[in-house]
């Protein structure tokens, strides 16, 4: 298998399925402590420190609009490059090679590239730049 297929981690929120690319991704924690932020939007759950570095934590359920998630599982922490965010999420269900064959890159829906057809349901392609913008308009 060539190192240049992309890959994406498929996570769960409120039986919604949804990607975040690989590449864009640091690591994938368990829920850390999290200090809240005074005076903050309510899409933000506070802040961490990771590795010395102060990370802005926000649910990703909140944002998308989805029932509100009754366990975040994990945490996905973005590329310190391009964020210092990460996100709250129900579980990491796996991770899926792209394939043209069962992508399509038509979508209307905010923070949304397209979706992925995968055996076990739809899946959204999250748009982690319109998610980084819509955090930085929303602090």
């Amino acid at each position: 298998m060539s190192d240049s297929i992309k890959k994406y981690i498929v996570l769960s929120l409120h039986e919604n399925l949804y990607a975040i690319d690989l590449s864009q991704t640091a690591e994938i924690l368990n829920p850390q402590k999290v200090s809240p932020i005074p005076n903050c939007s309510p899409y933000f759950c506070g802040a961490m420190n990771f590795h010395n570095s102060i990370v802005a934590v926000m649910d990703l359920a909140t944002i998308l609009g989805v029932p509100p998630v009754p366990r975040h599982d994990k945490m996905i922490l973005l590329d310190p490059c391009i964020a210092a965010l990460a996100f709250l999420v129900e579980r990491v269900v796996r991770i899926i090679n792209h394939d043209e064959n069962i992508f399509s890159a038509s979508c209307n829906e905010p923070f949304i590239k397209g979706r992925f057809a995968l055996p076990d349901g739809n899946c959204s392609l999250l748009d982690i730049e319109a998610l980084i913008r819509f955090a930085s308009d929303n602090v």
